[in-house]
């Protein structure tokens, strides 16, 4: 570990504001300068002309970090970053479950859907360009009358009226409870 003296300090601002302390020390009869990031508190606590403790790497003085960097403080940054990368790698394997059940279930209905007309009840009306459209609607099937509400592109949703019929797809679901809908698949009939 060295001392080394703070040369300059500034913030830079964009979507949240950084705080930077510039440093300079002498080593093996060589200058050296480096800057980091720091937090507000060291920011506000260090004037420009002071003295730092800063932790340089025997190998490569020009390698440097603030403070006392030891085994504990590698050991905290490597479990900082191990606990980072788990939850990515968490969140990818529950967005990937979900694709893939997304995925079969659009499967199924292809594979064993039937096509029923489905009485387009309410169309919502949306002012944003390029957004969904809401649609209720009913269809009858196995002669069960079935109310549904589903999110329609805008483009396929202006060629639809209230009242008039379009086409829906359904199978039942694995359990054979239920019916399965393709909320994706409601179309203008032809």
């Amino acid at each position: 570990m060295v001392q080394a003296t703070v040369n300059n300090k500034y913030s830079s601002s964009g979507k949240s504001t950084s705080y930077y302390i510039e440093y300079s020390w002498l080593a093996n009869n060589e200058y050296n300068s480096d800057k980091q990031d720091v937090g507000w508190s060291m920011y506000a606590d260090t004037k420009i002309g002071s003295k730092v403790s800063v932790t340089i790497l025997p190998s490569n003085p020009k390698i440097s970090r603030l403070g006392h960097v030891d085994d504990a403080y590698l050991a905290h940054s490597i479990n900082l970053w191990l606990g980072g990368s788990t939850c990515i790698v968490g969140l990818f394997v529950i967005l990937r479950i979900s694709i893939e059940v997304s995925h079969s279930r659009e499967e199924r209905l292809l594979e064993s859907g039937f096509a029923v007309p489905a009485l387009i009840k309410k169309i919502s009306v949306s002012t944003k360009k390029g957004s969904m459209q809401r649609v209720e609607y009913e269809a009858t099937v196995e002669g069960k009358t079935i109310s549904r509400k589903a999110s329609v592109d805008t483009a396929k949703a202006r060629e639809m009226r209230e009242g008039c019929y379009s086409t829906y797809l359904y199978t039942r679901d694995r359990m054979n409870k239920g019916f399965l809908f393709d909320e994706i698949s409601l179309q203008k009939l032809v």
